[in-house]
């Protein structure tokens, strides 16, 4: 790329984090500090980016990824740790909104005071404030104080100053999302217009369709590294692909566990294990761990790379609790090939074990197994435990590394480590009584067993359960259920619930005489029209149910309110869907 602005090479930043403000405020002052004080966190690995003059770049990824940590490095506010960072240019940074405005000043006179810091003086400001004037639309709130502005007004006039004076390379940091509709896009043609003249474009945001309306590379950054980057459609599928899968398990969690959609993001069933020598003391040898991949049906759910970026993350899925004088996991080790790993070895930690966390996204007694990457030294057991209540279970030893090489090994997660104790899970079994008595969130009068509701694609050709769909994308349910005896006029209805309560649709298969035995149904939607948005889906199994009753039908098993269903956008639809997508046909008729 002849035309070069911005060139990272192998950049990673490191910080330094401490029990309390008072231990860093000694390190700064370049005194020791116990070493139980204070623990390393590596925000970024081995980044290597190019971008050229009138790129237009977007950075997509989760929170917590490391996105606003590379754009502070790009931008000169903070060094890398290692690597090299090369930028040709003036960097104009919109990483928060008022950056560099003073809150008691009014909008103008901060207008002023930025002008004069760009270099911009006399006529030349007087011509540029008139512009930012106009072009902020604020009004009179232009002689206000900054501090009573509202976050909208403040991002409109923060980008407006930024952009006054054209810069070789601008940066935003999702600014704009405070901001209404209507200066968005005064915001995205002036964005377009500096491109045009040279400028460079990286834009931070979580809104895909923004990312694609304005750049046409994309770079995905997960967990401290750049996953991936191409060209944006191409990428923002891939990203929203793995966005989905994470929502599948996070809400077929909140099935499991009972636990609220909101809040189970967040919490999930947190499980703690941890790696112990077969005596209970510190390990004798150095055991390597490269890697931590959570498993279920033999597909990944999570994983850790040990020694990587943000592996002692509590964000993520899995991650180590590696806090120095307690624990005794080493610091990350990187070798030539740029591998990185830990080792379970003897750091004087008080307690003798090398902690690891997990979020377990299902119930995981049936099939749950973690996959470690190691090269444990023989000549001592190290073994692999997990927490259940105040005692630990154990999962398996490791098998002794053979001369040192890496080696994976699969161990059963205990059964015990089920997000429902025993006890919990014969609270919720089904029970059928013939008064039709609601136990749970499953009733009905017992002539009838639904045994499995199974979410899916058909576009999929494995059939792969899934809980969340793009609109306008195909989806089907199958059910799978049992008649005790011959049922005549049998009908399945699937009942999809807002999460307010209202019903958004009810589905109702035609009426049929049904025999005794096995039954496998299926419904589906070609394509789902459901707006954007999160649902609760009842399943059942009626008779005598007709479309001119109200009621009077007979419930024979109904699974209510029982599964989790999203509904997401399709990547690069910024406009509103509403709470269903109709097919519409438009013909000018002038």
């Amino acid at each position: 790329m002849s035309d070069l602005v911005i060139d990272l090479k192998n950049v990673s930043k490191h910080y330094r984090l401490f029990r309390s403000k008072g231990w860093r405020m000694v390190d700064a002052l370049g005194l020791p500090v116990p070493r139980d004080t204070a623990w390393d966190f590596w925000a970024l690995r081995d980044v290597n980016f190019l971008l050229g003059r009138g790129e237009r770049v977007g950075l997509i990824g989760r929170n917590g990824a490391g996105k606003s940590t590379l754009l502070k490095l790009i931008a000169g506010l903070i060094r890398p740790t290692s690597g090299s960072v090369q930028v040709k240019g003036r960097v104009t940074a919109l990483m928060e909104m008022g950056t560099g405005f003073h809150p008691d000043l009014t909008g103008i006179q901060n207008v002023r005071a930025s002008l004069a810091y760009l270099g911009v003086t006399g006529k030349v400001a007087d011509r540029k404030a008139e512009e930012i004037i106009e072009f902020a639309e604020l009004g009179d709130f232009i002689h206000h104080p900054f501090r009573i502005y509202s976050a909208g007004m403040q991002a409109r006039l923060t980008f407006t100053v930024a952009t006054s004076v054209e810069p070789d390379i601008l940066i935003v940091d999702e600014i704009l999302g405070a901001g209404d509709a209507y200066f968005s896009i005064k915001a995205t043609e002036r964005m377009k217009e500096l491109t045009k003249n040279g400028a460079t474009l990286l834009l931070v945001s979580h809104d895909l369709a923004s990312v694609q309306m304005m750049c046409e590379r994309a770079v995905w950054i997960d967990r401290g590294r750049l996953q991936a980057e191409g060209d944006t459609l191409t990428l923002c599928k891939s990203y929203m692909s793995a966005v989905r899968q994470r929502e599948d398990g996070r809400l077929k969690a909140a099935e499991i566990t009972k636990v609220p959609s909101a809040l189970s993001d967040q919490e999930g069933h947190l499980v703690t294990g941890r790696f112990v020598t077969g005596a209970p003391s510190a390990p004798k040898k150095r055991h390597r761990i490269r890697s931590l991949r959570l498993l279920l049906d033999g597909r990944e759910q999570a994983s850790v790379q040990l020694g990587d970026a943000r592996d002692n993350d509590p964000g993520e899925a899995i991650y180590l609790n590696d806090a120095p004088g307690y624990t005794n996991w080493s610091a990350p080790k990187i070798g030539p090939d740029s591998t990185t790993w830990r080792e379970f070895a003897d750091e004087s930690g008080r307690y003798f074990h090398a902690p690891f966390a997990i979020r377990l996204p299902f119930e995981l007694a049936a099939s749950g197994v973690i996959e470690i990457e190691h090269a444990a030294e023989a000549g001592e057991e190290v073994r692999v435990e997990f927490t259940i209540g105040e005692n630990y279970s154990l999962a398996g030893p490791l098998s002794p590394s053979v001369d040192g090489a890496w080696q994976i090994e699969r161990l059963r997660l205990p059964a015990d480590l089920s997000p429902l104790s025993p006890a919990a899970e014969q609270e919720t079994d089904v029970k059928i009584s013939e008064d039709h008595v609601v136990e749970g969130d499953s009733y009905g009068k017992g002539d009838v067993q639904i045994d499995k509701v199974h979410f899916f694609s058909p576009d999929d050709d494995e059939q792969e359960e899934r809980r969340t769909f793009i609109c306008g994308e195909a989806a089907a349910v199958d059910i799978e259920w049992e008649a005790l005896k011959a049922i005549e006029h049998c009908r399945l209805v699937l009942a999809i619930y807002r999460m307010d309560g209202r019903c958004a649709a009810q589905l109702v298969s035609p009426p049929s005489h049904r025999s005794a035995g096995r039954h496998r149904d299926r419904v589906a939607l070609l394509p789902i029209r459901l707006g954007a948005m999160e649902y609760i889906v009842s399943v059942g199994i009626f008779r005598n149910l007709h479309d001119e009753h109200r009621s009077g039908a007979e419930p024979l098993h109904v699974l209510d309110r029982r599964f989790r269903l999203k509904v997401m956008s399709p990547a690069g639809r910024g406009l509103e869907t509403g709470d269903f997508l109709h097919d519409a046909v438009w013909h000018p008729l002038k």
